[in-house]
This record gives structure tokens, C-alpha cells and sequence, in this order.
């Protein structure tokens, strides 16, 4: 048993409040002021926010989800010092026995609370970073093979609902209910959209990129989402996916309760400048400048991780409180997990971190233990 005290937590109504957090066996046992315990932790000065969950991420430190020397174990520890305590693998598009293998690894480790599968059931002229040979229709077979293969570990996945036979694909996804399906690499025009929201759709993926423009006569995938409750949108905050005043413009339509902040980092975050490849190897990556493209100049992805592009939405002029609401319990609900994580509240686990006021990161704690000290605190 622990006693945070003193603290400036992020509490669950999203405000900064003086609140003391007591910890046991790894949950939140209780969040209020004047707690008392024999163990304290006194945190005078600092300031405490929930663990950040990314849902959409694809490596970091020189490893990737589809790697066949996949390290989990690295890429935990290097988002651990950034306050990231929750994230899901997401694959890109593969050939079935890659992803297979990709989804056995991922299932044999513990520490996977979920998995992002994106593609292989996206619009070729979308792919973006995916490698088109293996892009296909969607199956509906094929997908409840992976969500077995996984042990039931695939939490979302990505499809173009504008390719025939995928809507069907989607009806048939929402009816099975475990996976929460997320539309993007697409060319949906709006009306197939607002049809595949009807259908099952409740997620867009990295919202603008890997899709049409928004255009005021043709408000395609993007402008269906946006006037529609209960879509939730995706957002990559790093300034180079998205304009920073259009990260803004989706913050004051969406507000925090559907607006995502996503990372899409790639093997190249936490490294420097050079030749990558993404995909356990399928898509060669070149990174200049902090900048992720194919050879083909394509964005793949981002090398900034969730905690960075925090900081980028702030600076763009999101309101501090806002952007980590959007990077912890609003993804945790997305996603359906809300329950065990995403906010300090009796009876989640204990994912804390301690922070000056600026974000930076002093300690992060992980179901209750201690995984991370910033040198010299």
C-alpha cells in the first residue's frame, strides 16, 4: 500500500486538482484529500496525470510490430520514460502467413493488452506506407481467424468501407462485437461513409491522411465523421500529417470526447535521421529531418511518440487539460477498455505518472510499480 500526497492530479473530471492517491496491489484504491497511509510518497510541487494510452502505433527504438525479433520489451520501456503506460501493436498490410505469425508473437506475450490491425482490408489507391501486393478485400473468415489466432487481443482494425463487399464485411464485424472497427485508407465518398457509420463504424483512422480532402461540395469520409456523434476521430498532432490550425480546427469540432491523439510512430522514433523499414521489413522508410517517407514520398507514419504530440497540441493552442484527456481516457473509451485504464479512479489500475507542470516526465508507475525514474530525481 502507497500514499501519493500532495500532488496536483488530473483527476477524473479532466481538472487539475490538489488530490492524494492511494495504491494497493496494483489499483487505485481511493482519490480524494486528507487520505492518510503509513507509506507517503510526497509530491509537493508535483504534478500527476494518468498513464497515456496510445491506440495506433507501429514500433519505436529500432523495432517493429511485425518484426520476427519483435521487442516488446524495449519499446515498453522507452514509451514507460515518456508516460506512455498502454499501447496497442498495430501490423500494416501483409500476406496472411505474416500477419499470422505476427498475431501468434503478440498473443504469447502477456504485457499485450491489445492490437491495432491495420489493413490488410484498405483501398489500394489509399495504401499510403502499405505495400500493395498485399492489400485485399475484406474477410470475414479470414478476420475471426485472427481474432482466435490473437487470443482475442485484436481491439480495432482498419477498413475502406468503400471497397465491394466490405460494408458487408462491416455488418458482420459489428455483429461478432469484439473488435471496435475503424474506417480509413479509403476513398469513401460521404454518402458510403454516413452508410458505413450505420453499419458498424465508429473510429476514422488518422484522420486526413490516407483519405480524400475535405472539400465544401464533396465532404467526403473526413466531413461525414465530423457531423456524425459517436465517431471518434484519430489525430496525429505532430504538425507535419496535419497542418497545426487544421489539429486545431478538428479540436473545436470534435472536442475531447471524440478526438483521438494517436502517435503512428514507426521504428525510427527515438532515433536518429536515416534508412528504416516498416512492416517487419516490407516497406523501406528513409527519415530526414525527423520526417518518415517511403522512396516513393509517402508519409509512414510519425517518429514522435504520444506524450510529444501532447506537447505539439498544446502548442498549437489545445488547452493543457484537453490534450492529455485526448491521449488517456478518451482513446481508453474508443476502445472500449475505459473501465481498467485511462483516468485516476478507484478500482483502475495504478498507470500514474509524476510531471512538473510543463510534462516532463519524473516517474511513471505501471499497474502500481515503479518502472521508471528520470536520472537525478
Amino acid at each position: 500500500m502507497m500514499l501519493l500526497k500532495n500532488a496536483t492530479v488530473f483527476t477524473e473530471n479532466c481538472r487539475f486538482e490538489k488530490t492524494d492517491i492511494k495504491i494497493e496491489n496494483g489499483k487505485i484504491t481511493e482519490a480524494g484529500t486528507n487520505l492518510t497511509d503509513t507509506k507517503v510518497m510526497d509530491l509537493t510541487g508535483k504534478y500527476i496525470i494518468p498513464g497515456l494510452f496510445d491506440i495506433h502505433t507501429h514500433g519505436a527504438v529500432g523495432t517493429d510490430t511485425m518484426d520476427s525479433d519483435f521487442d516488446f520489451e524495449k519499446w515498453q520501456k522507452y514509451l514507460l520514460s515518456y508516460g506512455v503506460t498502454t499501447f496497442f501493436p498495430t501490423t500494416v498490410s501483409e500476406f496472411d502467413e505474416n500477419i499470422c505469425a505476427t498475431l501468434e508473437r503478440l498473443a504469447k506475450n502477456d504485457n499485450v493488452v491489445g492490437i491495432n490491425l491495420e489493413g490488410p482490408y484498405i483501398n489500394v489507391s489509399k495504401r499510403g506506407a502499405h505495400n500493395e501486393k498485399t492489400i485485399r478485400p475484406a474477410d470475414i473468415t479470414e478476420m475471426k481467424k485472427y481474432i482466435d489466432i490473437s487470443g482475442g487481443k485484436i481491439k480495432i482494425t482498419t477498413v475502406a468501407p468503400e471497397i465491394p463487399g466490405n460494408m458487408e464485411f462491416i455488418e458482420e464485424l459489428k455483429a461478432d462485437g469484439r473488435v471496435v472497427i475503424s474506417a480509413g485508407h479509403s476513398a469513401a465518398d460521404s454518402d458510403t461513409a454516413i452508410a458505413s457509420f450505420k453499419a458498424g463504424v465508429t473510429n476514422l483512422t488518422h484522420t486526413f491522411n490516407a483519405m480524400n480532402g475535405l472539400l465544401h461540395r464533396e465532404p467526403t469520409l473526413v466531413g461525414a465523421a465530423l457531423a456524425t456523434d459517436g465517431v471518434t476521430c484519430e489525430v496525429i498532432s505532430d504538425g507535419i500529417h496535419l497542418h497545426p490550425l487544421i489539429v486545431l480546427m478538428l479540436y473545436k469540432t470534435l472536442g475531447s470526447d471524440r478526438m483521438v491523439l494517436i502517435s503512428d510512430s514507426m521504428a525510427a522514433t527515438g532515433l536518429a535521421d536515416g534508412n528504416y523499414v516498416l512492416g517487419g521489413g516490407s516497406m523501406e522508410v528513409i527519415v530526414k529531418d525527423s520526417v518518415a517517407r517511403t522512396p516513393g514520398g509517402a508519409i509512414a507514419g510519425s517518429t514522435k511518440n504520444l506524450m510529444q504530440m501532447v506537447r505539439c497540441a498544446i502548442e498549437f493552442g489545445i488547452p493543457k487539460e484537453e490534450a492529455i484527456k485526448m491521449a488517456s481516457i478518451t482513446p481508453a473509451k474508443a476502445v472500449g477498455i475505459d473501465k481498467i485504464c485511462g483516468s485516476i479512479s478507484a478500482g483502475k489500475a495504478a498507470d500514474i505518472v509524476i510531471c512538473d507542470e510543463a510534462l516532463n516526465v519524473i516517474n511513471t508507475f505501471k499497474d502500481g510499480n515503479l518502472v521508471y525514474k528520470k536520472s537525478g530525481a
